[in-house]
């Protein structure tokens, strides 16, 4: 690999944001990166910059994210409830409000399908060897 401005030098890296090959003389170092000289270093810096954020918030995020099952859960258990009560009433009346009881069937098949989804719902775990403040 050859230096993009340089053709005739060999590249000692690749630039984070463009990912052309420079040689020493015009890398420019960055924190844990190289970046074209003037043209990709202010988003070499604003990538840096988002990574760390996401590192920082990483076990906040996490938090977040896993209190979210019970909450579903219990929409889920409302939104059936609610369609029993539905197919209920529209079954138990006369046939013209039978569509009723469709919708009834529609809510309770809704709410069981977010209970199960909360259910399977899992945050992924870090994978051995990432970067995480964990």
């Amino acid at each position: 690999m050859v230096c993009y401005y340089h053709p005739d030098v060999p590249a000692i890296g690749l630039c984070k944001s463009c990912m052309r090959g420079l040689c020493s003389e015009c890398a420019v170092e960055l924190p844990q990166a190289l970046a074209c000289p003037g043209r990709c270093e202010e988003d070499v810096r604003q990538l840096h910059m988002l990574i760390q954020f996401n590192l920082a918030y990483q076990q906040t995020q996490r938090k977040l994210l896993g209190g979210q099952r019970l909450p579903m859960m219990v929409v889920g258990t409302f939104i059936a409830l609610m369609g029993v009560l539905f197919a209920w009433i529209g079954f138990a009346a006369e046939p013209s409000i039978w569509p009723l009881a469709g919708l009834g069937t529609l809510f309770v098949g809704y709410g069981c399908w977010i209970i199960a989804r909360s259910l399977l719902y899992r945050l992924p775990r870090p994978r051995p060897g990432s970067r995480s403040l964990e």
